[in-house]
């Protein structure tokens, strides 16, 4: 497993620091190509995580719901505006890695429901590698905690947790309809 998270954490930084001067090219130049880019891949995810589901019932369907209207919420609350300490660039890559670590659902999309993603893209281009060593530290924190409490919730509701993650897709759509 050693391996194959090295391999992993390599190919997210190396695709970070590759990717992140044409995203924000095209967040400046193109926001709603790119905003509409974005809406498809996670619509494209729904469709995948809910196949996972081996038996759709009544319970999958609330939890589908709730998942759905949290989301829905959630992005309606997020702020424009966040802080830029320490404390809440931990925060946000420890939130942002339980994303990647989720099918379907995207970290960059976590960074800017918490109005990091310009930030980071900017620590990235211009090297601020204090402010990533913050947020490398959260997501170290972030992957060790999170993995064990999603593993055990696949182990025990698998339908259900794989529901409510498709809800929550379903209701971050929200936030990036171009």
């Amino acid at each position: 497993n050693a391996l194959f998270l090295v391999v992993l954490g390599a190919g997210i930084v190396g695709a970070i620091f590759l990717l992140a001067p044409g995203i924000e090219w095209m967040l400046i130049n193109q926001p709603v190509l790119i905003w509409s880019f974005f809406f498809g891949l996670v619509l494209a995810s729904i469709v995948i995580v809910s196949t996972r589901i081996r038996r759709w019932s009544a319970s999958r369907f609330i939890a589908l719901f709730l998942g759905t209207a949290v989301a829905y919420w959630v992005v309606g609350l997020v702020p424009v505006q966040t802080p830029d300490t320490w404390w809440f660039l931990m925060l946000s890559g420890a939130i942002a890695i339980c994303a990647m670590i989720l099918p379907g659902i995207s970290g960059s999309f976590i960074m800017v429901l918490l109005g990091k993603y310009h930030f980071f893209i900017n620590a990235i281009n211009e090297r601020d590698f204090a402010s990533l060593a913050f947020a490398a530290v959260g997501a170290a924190i972030g992957l060790v905690t999170f993995a064990q409490v999603l593993s055990w919730l696949f182990r025990r509701y698998h339908d259900i947790t794989v529901a409510t993650l498709a809800g929550f897709m379903i209701g971050s759509l929200r936030e990036i309809w171009p």
